[in-house]
């Protein structure tokens, strides 16, 4: 079995068990499984900014019409990726909303009241400023996120929305996962 070589941490037969659990979180081999199957290249855009973005799985499959697409918050969560055709006027707008970005962590002037804003009263926390990053550069590429149920089944549900539209469908790309490995 391909996939066998890529499970380092457990018996081969426990982690295709382990993996077959509702609720059981996937991993890049269940992703690559699934991506495999159905003949689909899996693009997955990190929330790490380290990470390359997006981030291509091997495949031997082409075509560029047939892409998944997901975003992954490391050790946490999974999200579907769209082509948003109104991202680049989103982003105009949102420049212009906003105004220049903020250099050296130097005070912002409101643009409500042009008065001096100490930058702790301006700061989100540390994950609203990651999470609005990402959204950012999602917009760059002409994407947007949607929404995946967080219920162990995340990558799952999202790989269901991209290849039927539909987040429900998700134990069966779970099955297909499975499927695949065996």
């Amino acid at each position: 079995v391909y996939y066998k070589g890529f499970v380092h941490d457990e018996d081969w037969d426990s982690y295709v068990r382990r993996m077959e659990q509702d609720r059981e979180w996937g991993d890049q081999v269940t992703l690559q499984a699934v991506a495999d199957a159905h003949k689909v290249t899996a693009h997955v855009y990190s929330h790490d900014p380290e990470m390359p973005f997006p981030l291509v799985l091997p495949s031997k499959h082409l075509d560029a019409d047939r892409i998944t697409r997901l975003s992954h918050k490391p050790e946490l969560h999974y999200n579907s990726i769209h082509p948003n055709s109104e991202s680049t006027q989103q982003q105009e707008r949102q420049q212009q909303e906003q105004g220049p970005e903020p250099r050296n962590g130097r005070a912002r002037v409101s643009p409500e009241q042009g008065r001096q804003v100490p930058r702790e009263q301006n700061t989100l926390p540390r994950q609203q400023q990651m999470d609005a990053l990402f959204a950012q550069r999602l917009l760059k590429c002409g994407m947007v996120e949607t929404q995946i149920e967080a219920d162990g089944n995340c990558q799952f549900r999202a790989l269901a929305d991209q290849l039927s539209g539909d987040q429900e469908r998700h134990a069966e790309l779970r099955a297909t996962a499975i499927n695949q490995l065996r």
